[in-house]
């Protein structure tokens, strides 16, 4: 019986794998995000929950200047080596573009992440952006609905301001 659950713990752990090393990838570049976040980069965060409050959307956006390029091919290779452990995986380096692009997708349970890298400017002192997309599944996602302070409630509409701006910066050069 011993032996048999021996055998059992074994063929588990040589299953979970896989998964195992695919998060110690993901975790290296999150690890990164968190160091660029202390550093001082231009960080944006995203929540979304549906009306039952549960959370099923989170991004993170993160801009930077990689000086002497540092963050930059930390990232790269760091993306590099996750992109052999992710579910899909794309990339742009064209060395005839002055820009780098990766995107990695992971699938673990009812979780999905995407990780979005972009290198502009290639040489010392690269602009970077980092996208980080986590989204739960397993919760339903209802319609968006874009709060901007009371702005609903005076009949704000996007395509109305957008509009206005337009007209506005026309009528700048007829006064």
């Amino acid at each position: 019986m011993k032996r048999i659950m021996m055998y059992l713990s074994i063929l588990l752990l040589i299953a979970a794998f896989p998964s195992i090393n695919c998060i110690a990838q993901r975790t290296e570049i999150n690890r990164i995000a968190e160091e660029l976040e202390k550093n001082g980069g231009d960080v944006t965060n995203l929540v979304k929950r549906n009306s039952k409050k549960e959370l099923y959307y989170k991004s993170k956006s993160i801009r930077f200047i990689s000086k002497n390029n540092t963050y930059a091919e930390r990232l790269q290779k760091a993306f590099e080596k996750a992109g052999e452990e992710a579910n899909s995986s794309s990339s742009n380096l064209r060395p005839n573009i002055d820009r780098k692009y990766w995107s990695l997708v992971f699938l673990e349970g009812n979780m999905k992440y995407t990780y979005d890298l972009t290198i502009r400017n290639l040489g010392d002192d690269p602009r970077v952006d980092l996208d980080i997309v986590e989204r739960n599944l397993s919760v339903d996602a209802e319609k968006d609905i874009i709060m901007l302070g009371s702005s609903l409630e005076e009949g704000w509409s996007p395509s109305k301001n957008i509009t206005d701006d337009w007209q506005d910066l026309l009528n700048i050069g007829k006064k």
